[in-house]
C-alpha cells in the first residue's frame, strides 16, 4: 500500500511540474499573441486613416472612422454584430473603394498619355514636314541661282571656245609633228640598246655578270603610253643595261623600273607594273 501510494505522488508530483511548465510556455505565448494583435490592431487603424484621408485635390476624403474598440473584441455573443468583423469588413470597403480610384485613375491617365504621344507624334512630324519643306525651297533657290551662273558661264565659255578652236587645231598639229618625233626617237634608243649588247658581246660579258655600284638620280621624263621613263644617270655614272632601280617620292616607295638602254649622260628604262604603287612622276628620286 505504502509502495503504491509513493507511485502516486511521484506520478501527482511529475503532473505538477509539467503543468507549471505548460503555464509558463502558454503564458509567454499568450503575451506574444497579445503584442502581436496590439500591433496587428494599430497597422490596421493606421491603414484605414492613411486610406480615408484625402491628397487635395485629387483625393477626396472617406468619412468611414474604425471603432478601435471593435479591433479588440474576437467574438461577442451579446452582440454578434459587435466584433472585429466590422471594423476589418470597413477597411475592406475602403480599400476596395481606393483601388477602384486608383483604376479609374489610371485608366484616365493612360488614355490622355496616348493621346499625349499620339498629339506628340503628329506635332512631330509635322514639325519634321515643315522643316524639309523650308530645306528644299532653299535648295530649289540655291540651285536656280547656280544654275543662272552656270548659264551665264557657259555663255561666255562658249565665246570662249569658239575662239579657241583654231588654237587647238593648231596644238593637235603639234602633238602630231611630237608625236612623230618621239616615235623616230624611240626608234633611235632601240638601235642604241642593241649597239650596247653588241659592245658587251664582243667583251665576252653577259647580262648577269653586269655589276654596277650604286647610284642615284631622278626621272627626267615619263612616258605612260609607252612604259619608259628616261633616268638622270648614263655610263658616266657606270649605268649598264638589266639593272633594277627603286623610284622613290620622299620616303614612300612609288615603284620599280628596269634599265633597258644606257647613253653617255642618261638611261631609258621600263616601268615595272607589277611594283608601281603610284603613278610615276618627273622628278621622282631613283637608285639601286
Amino acid at each position: 500500500m505504502a509502495k503504491a501510494l509513493r507511485v502516486f505522488v511521484v506520478l501527482v508530483l511529475l503532473f505538477s511540474i509539467a503543468a507549471l511548465v505548460l503555464g509558463v510556455l502558454l503564458f509567454r505565448q499568450r503575451e506574444q499573441l497579445k503584442g502581436r494583435n496590439q500591433k496587428l490592431e494599430q497597422s490596421v487603424l493606421s491603414v484605414a486613416q492613411s486610406l480615408s484621408a484625402p491628397r487635395e485635390p485629387f483625393i477626396p476624403a472617406i468619412i468611414q472612422p474604425l471603432d478601435p474598440e471593435q479591433l479588440k473584441v474576437y467574438s461577442n455573443k451579446e452582440k454578434p454584430t459587435d466584433t472585429m468583423d466590422i471594423p476589418l469588413s470597413q477597411l475592406r470597403g475602403i480599400v476596395d473603394n481606393r483601388y477602384e480610384e486608383l483604376f479609374n485613375t489610371y485608366n484616365d491617365l493612360k488614355t490622355e498619355r496616348d493621346a499625349h504621344a499620339q498629339t506628340r507624334a503628329e506635332l512631330a512630324q509635322t514639325r519634321q514636314e515643315l522643316a524639309d519643306a523650308k530645306q528644299e525651297i532653299s535648295q530649289l533657290r540655291d540651285e536656280l541661282a547656280r544654275k543662272e551662273a552656270e548659264l551665264a558661264t557657259a555663255r561666255q565659255r562658249i565665246t570662249d571656245l569658239e575662239g579657241q578652236v583654231a588654237g587647238l587645231e593648231a596644238n593637235i598639229a603639234d602633238l602630231k609633228t611630237k608625236l612623230v618625233a618621239s616615235e623616230e626617237k624611240r626608234r633611235d634608243l632601240e638601235d642604241e640598246v642593241t649597239q650596247y649588247k653588241l659592245q658587251l658581246d664582243m667583251q665576252g660579258r653577259s647580262d648577269g655578270d653586269v655589276k654596277v655600284p650604286p647610284v642615284h638620280g631622278e626621272i627626267l621624263l615619263v612616258n605612260p603610253e609607252w612604259n619608259f621613263v628616261v633616268l638622270s644617270i648614263g655610263m658616266t655614272d657606270k649605268m649598264v643595261p638589266n639593272v633594277e632601280m627603286m623610284v622613290h617620292r620622299g620616303d614612300q616607295l612609288v615603284g620599280k623600273v628596269r634599265v633597258s638602254s644606257v647613253m653617255e649622260h642618261c638611261s631609258v628604262a621600263e616601268i615595272q607594273r607589277g611594283w608601281e604603287q603610284l603613278p610615276i612622276q618627273e622628278g621622282d628620286r631613283v637608285f639601286n
